[in-house]
Order: C-alpha cells, then sequence, then structure tokens
C-alpha cells in the first residue's frame, strides 16, 4: 500500500480478532502513542528476508523535543520485562537534548506479560517491530530520516545488534531507510548469537554493560566487540564497574535476583555516566549543537 497525504488509519483485525487503528504515515505531525502494523516473524522467517507473516498492531509512544525544527530520532527498544523505568527515563531524557524518542511497546499489544518464549515472539523475528517503526518515523514532518539511532535493552540489546547487521536490512527495509547507529544496553547476545554471527554492523554501535551483570557475561559482550572491530566495524564497549544489568532502570530498589535467575539493580554512578556517553554519541552522530 502507497503511503498516502496526511495521516491514514487502517481497521486491522489482529492477531486476538481485536480492531485496532493503524497509522500508515505520520505526515500531520502526531505524538504521543501511536500504533503500526508490523508481523510476528519466526527467526527462520526473518533471516530469510520473508515480508509476509501473520499480521499484528502493535504502538510506540512518540515524544519531541520543544519547538518546530526538524530534529533527530531514537527508536526506543524494551527489554523482557516489558517497558521499565530504563526505557522511560530515557523516553523522558532524550528529548530535553534536542532528541525525538519513539517508545516501541512489542509485548502489551500482543498481550505478552513477562518474557516470551520463542513460539509466543521470537527474538530474532520481533525486529521487524524496530524495522517498521522507522519506517513509519521517516514519514514525520519533523523527524530528520537521516538522523534515526535504535536503542534497545537487554532483549532489546541484542535485538539491537541483530538489526544492525546489513543483510538483515537490506532485506526488510525499503531503499533509503536505515539507523544512523545502535545502542545496546546489556544486551543479551547469547540466545541469538548464530544468527549474529552472520555479519558485521556497517554503521556505529555503542554497547553499555556492567561489569557484574550475570545475564550476559562481560566477556560474551567484549568477545564480540572484538571480533566485529577485527573485521572493521565501528564499535564501543563501554564496561560500568560495579554494576549488575538493569543499572540504568532507577525503579529498581536496591539490588535483586529475578525469577529468571539473575541480578538486577540500579547503579546511579553508572547511569550518570552511561548518560553523558549516550549524550556525546548522539551529539556526534546527529551532529548536534552544544
Amino acid at each position: 500500500m502507497k503511503l498516502l497525504a496526511g495521516v491514514v488509519f487502517l481497521l486491522v483485525v489482529g492477531l486476538h480478532g481485536e480492531g485496532a487503528t493503524q497509522s500508515t504515515t505520520l505526515a500531520l505531525g502526531p505524538t504521543g502513542r501511536i500504533s503500526f502494523q508490523t508481523l510476528n516473524l519466526t527467526a527462520e522467517q526473518f533471516a530469510a528476508g520473508t515480508q509476509e507473516g501473520p499480521v499484528v498492531v502493535i504502538s510506540g509512544d512518540l515524544t519531541l523535543p520543544k519547538g518546530e525544527a526538524r530534529v533527530p530520532a531514537v527508536i526506543l527498544f524494551h527489554g523482557s520485562a516489558g517497558i521499565t523505568g530504563a526505557e522511560r527515563g530515557w523516553a523522558s531524557h532524550l528529548p530535553r537534548i534536542g532528541v525525538a524518542t519513539f517508545l516501541v511497546n512489542s509485548f502489551g499489544p500482543r498481550r505478552i506479560s513477562g518474557a516470551p518464549s520463542e513460539e509466543q515472539l521470537s527474538r530474532a523475528g520481533q525486529v521487524i517491530d524496530a524495522y517498521r517503526a522507522i519506517e513509519l518515523l521517516t514519514t514525520h514532518p519533523r523527524i530528520d530520516p537521516q538522523r534515526i539511532a535504535l536503542m534497545g535493552f537487554s532483549r532489546g540489546g541484542g535485538q539491537t545488534l541483530l538489526g544492525a547487521i546489513p543483510q538483515f536490512r537490506r532485506s526488510h527495509l525499503p531503499p533509503g531507510v536505515d539507523f544512523a547507529a545502535y545502542l545496546a544496553f546489556y544486551p543479551t547476545l547469547r540466545p541469538t548469537a548464530s544468527l549474529i554471527a552472520t555479519g558485521v554492523p556497517d554503521r556505529p554501535v555503542r554497547i553499555f554493560h556492567g561489569l557484574n551483570d550475570d545475564s550476559e557475561p562481560i566477556s560474551t559482550v567484549r568477545e564480540y566487540v572484538e571480533r566485529v572491530r577485527r573485521e572493521g566495524a565501528d564499535a564501543q564497549l563501554f564496561e560500568f564497574s560495579g554494576a549488575h544489568h538493569a543499572f540504568d532502570d532507577p525503579s529498581i530498589s536496591g539490588v535483586r535476583r529475578t525469577s529468571r535467575g539473575f541480578t538486577v539493580g540500579y547503579n546511579y554512578y553508572a547511569h550518570r555516566e552511561a548518560t553523558q556517553k549516550v549524550e556525546q554519541i548522539l551529539g556526534t552522530v546527529f551532529g548536534l549543537k552544544r
């Protein structure tokens, strides 16, 4: 379907038989909650570049900086816990430095609570949500389509690195639509390691990981960065002493063990340092004036 001028809405019957309004273009410049169409793909379908599958409508919250000027944007991709204080915090903070945010909710509209199985929602297949999000975001009159980054957390961090692989972008993104950079917070790499190993990012990749992270060992992340750098990637890893998984989520009180067997905990100092680094990175990638 070709995009039409204005905001076009379709009534789509999703996987659960419910009607949902779907935006196919943001030409009138809306903000707030926006629903859009995506697919439920298996890992095999995603890797093969499949363009068809079960249709589902998900949503994202778009927040713009003040003013009328065209601005860069960051698509925020949540982890297995769904949208947490970490994603909400970045969605609130980045517009203050002149960067729009589009916080994608992949779980809620699909009626998923907690970490889904591969049958419910494939890790690799879910990357299509980020691709459909950028495709939609490029139609917004205040968003600079050449300055959009993907920033993911935990499961979403691993998906960010998977989504950075050129052959997958070529298969699933239309010509002229692409990410400027990829930022991954405490990414889980092992569940999609075989697919991540099939390519090397050709855009800047920045990873933020705690030395005390027992969900994904820092050694695994170091090995990934060393491999892609050897093959020519612009990749950097920022390590944070004393930081656990989800170290940038201020809604976590203390350090605790999750039901999935790993530790999470907020770390004020790591969060502050990571915030400074993200601002510097986006300032460079997007050419922001300080």
